[in-house]
């Protein structure tokens, strides 16, 4: 049985968005902490959006389930799954944390070459962990 407040009117996407809305006094919202994003989402309520994205994003979330049981498109569908959690999270289930997940993920991805232009082009030549493809540390002197 499909919930109507998913799947028909969108109600449901749209108390956790006006929750997320919630401004004090100030002009600050306590749920959403990058600007932007509160941009965002006050366009997508204001646009009714709400009716067709909550829709999707029970098909999305049936996808991936069944994706990752049967482990089809697994790659893909994590990624998805991923784009989700971070949406949720800027929506103020966590707070600035998701954005922050993000710029961390993104520094691991460029470990790699920010090594050659910091400390640890030498860090890594001293320590000579197996993964890399450093110069020893006795090499470099």
């Amino acid at each position: 049985m499909a919930d109507e407040a998913w799947m028909v009117t969108g109600e449901a996407l749209k108390s956790f968005w006006d929750s997320a809305m919630l401004v004090s006094a100030d002009g600050v919202s306590p749920d959403i902490s990058v600007d932007w994003y509160l941009d965002f989402i006050r366009f997508l309520l204001d646009g009714g959006h709400y009716v067709w994205l909550g829709r999707l994003i029970v098909f999305a979330q049936v996808f991936i389930g069944l994706s990752l049981i049967l482990g089809a498109l697994t790659g893909a569908v994590a990624a998805l799954a991923a784009f989700m959690s971070w949406n949720l999270i800027m929506a103020g289930a966590a707070g600035a944390n998701g954005l922050l997940l993000v710029l961390a993920l993104l520094l691991v991805l460029g470990w790699q070459v920010a090594g050659y232009v910091g400390f640890d082009y030498w860090l890594l030549a001293f320590l000579n962990p197996p993964w890399t493809h450093s110069p020893r540390f006795d090499e470099l002197l």
